[in-house]
């Protein structure tokens, strides 16, 4: 999040690339809180939601959680 944020370098270009996309739907609120990019994130049309709330709307649309 703090690199799709920030706006520089060859990463952030790759997450500008994935937002207009459409991959990138949405960033956790509670990270982007805590490193104070929140009107960054939504300026780059990233909507922002609790991590929990977000797993739960996939999950109930059939999308299962694969952990390493």
């Amino acid at each position: 999040e703090e690199y799709v944020a920030t706006g520089e370098g060859p990463i952030a270009e790759t997450f500008e690339t994935l937002i207009k996309s459409g991959a990138i739907d949405s960033a956790c609120s509670g990270i982007a809180k805590i490193y104070n990019i929140e009107e960054k994130l939504k300026e780059k049309g990233v909507e922002l939601f609790p991590f929990g709330e977000r797993l739960a709307k996939y999950i109930n649309e059939g999308y299962q959680v694969i952990t390493l």
